[in-house]
């Protein structure tokens, strides 16, 4: 694996380099310094992202079970990175502190790039209606990959009313949200104010 430094005693909010995982199977975060911030990891399937073309992404945080899209942590990360073409650390969140991310990828064997998901939808938002709202992609996903740029906290819900009791899912100003969910529509709504979000469903 050939390493590649990322965040080198980042000192504040904001993305870092990308790693280019194009025809790999896996790639590993090493994320290190004394710091009071998060970070989040980013993707792209663009063969040149640009500022709009990163969505929330989700590893394996120090060998975990599950997948975390976050750390607030030095850790090491290992992320599944096939169907994506980069992965970027981002820093939000910051208080105080360094943080370095050194990235690494398996040597290219040659093969040809398969996507193993389609992108059914992917967008950005901006809306300040606090009743429910949809967004339908015509087929069933089964990731869900939010944004929100804020300023107000997001509401979320897969197949049914985001402005409801139950199964919300609540995305604060400057967070991230990336989990594997089957649905067929992304409902959503604001509390208060408006919010901008991006969005991929796959």
């Amino acid at each position: 694996m050939g390493a590649e430094l990322l965040l080198s005693n980042a000192q504040g909010n904001g993305p870092g380099n990308a790693l280019d995982v194009r025809d790999a199977n896996e790639a590993l975060f090493v994320v290190t310094g004394e710091f009071n911030a998060r970070v989040r990891w980013e993707f792209s399937v663009a063969d040149s992202p640009g500022p709009s073309d990163w969505y929330p992404y989700v590893g394996r945080v120090n060998n975990s079970r599950g997948e975390d899209s976050f750390t607030d942590r030095p850790c090491r990360v290992m992320f599944s990175v096939e169907p994506i073409a980069w992965l970027r650390p981002y820093v939000y969140d910051y208080q105080s502190g360094t943080v370095t991310v050194v990235g690494y990828v398996e040597a290219r064997r040659g093969r040809t790039r398969v996507l193993g998901t389609p992108v059914l939808d992917a967008g950005k938002k901006t809306d300040a209606d606090t009743t429910d709202r949809v967004i339908d992609p015509g087929g069933v996903f089964n990731q869900v990959s939010v944004i929100n740029e804020g300023p107000s906290e997001l509401r979320l819900c897969v197949d049914g009313d985001s402005t409801g009791t139950s199964k919300i899912i609540y995305v604060k100003d400057g967070e991230a949200f990336a989990e594997a969910i089957q649905g067929s529509t992304l409902h959503y709504s604001v509390a208060s104010g408006s919010a901008t979000f991006r969005y991929l469903l796959r």
